[in-house]
């Protein structure tokens, strides 16, 4: 079923992520768009998600925010008010802590339901009374441009692809790729694609055989 994903930080490690090739500071939050995320952390971190369907999203934030809140194009973030996100990552360390010292706990339905709906709760705020950043005119062509690359990389899964023929299929200049990718991935479309291949083996070699 498709969700509605909301990743938040839970821990301090760093001052900064960067969300679709544009730098966001740990007080935001993201929500994850219909298409796909590209987020980079500078260093270590922790986050939360949490998820709701479309339909319980846009019920929840009339109830509870007063507005119409939708799953959003692209990935977006959210700068909350200091307070509420405050509010949120206490609740969420609360209810984390409880899992692991009292699991039994959250066996009992209504205990699950209360923590579920304070969570809900808290996360609506979040998203309804915070302030969206938007996407510039550049981001939005890097976007474009790197979910070219990724098409051209999927089509072609079965073989090496290198990057003077990626750079002809796209229709773009070698030093013109390199930018877009090391600003939207934070590393150039050589390294991309080795990781690319690097992850795809160890998922190969992680499968259960049958």
């Amino acid at each position: 079923m498709d969700r509605v994903a909301i990743g938040f930080p839970i821990s301090q490690g760093h001052s900064s992520y960067r969300l679709n090739g544009v730098d966001a500071p740990m007080e935001e939050f993201t929500i994850h768009g219909a298409h796909e995320l590209h987020q980079l952390s500078f260093g270590p971190a922790q986050w939360a998600a949490m998820s709701l369907s479309p339909e319980d999203l846009a019920i929840a934030a009339r109830v509870i925010g007063g507005r119409e809140l939708e799953r959003p194009h692209f990935s977006r973030t959210i700068r909350p008010r200091p307070t509420l996100m405050s509010h949120l990552q206490s609740l969420h360390a609360n209810v984390t802590k409880l899992a692991k010292d009292a699991p039994q706990l959250l066996l009992n339905p209504e205990v699950a339901r209360a923590l579920e709906d304070a969570l809900l709760h808290a996360m609506v705020r979040c998203m309804s009374e915070g302030s969206e950043d938007d996407l510039t005119d550049r981001a939005r062509g890097n976007l474009a441009l790197v979910r070219r690359l990724e098409e051209l990389i999927e089509q072609n899964s079965d073989r090496p692809i290198h990057l003077g023929e990626l750079c002809a299929q796209i229709g773009v200049s070698e030093s013109t790729l390199r930018r877009c990718c090391n600003e939207h991935l934070g590393v150039g479309p050589n390294r991309y694609l080795w990781l690319r291949r690097m992850h795809l083996a160890r998922w190969a070699l992680c499968a259960p055989t049958r």
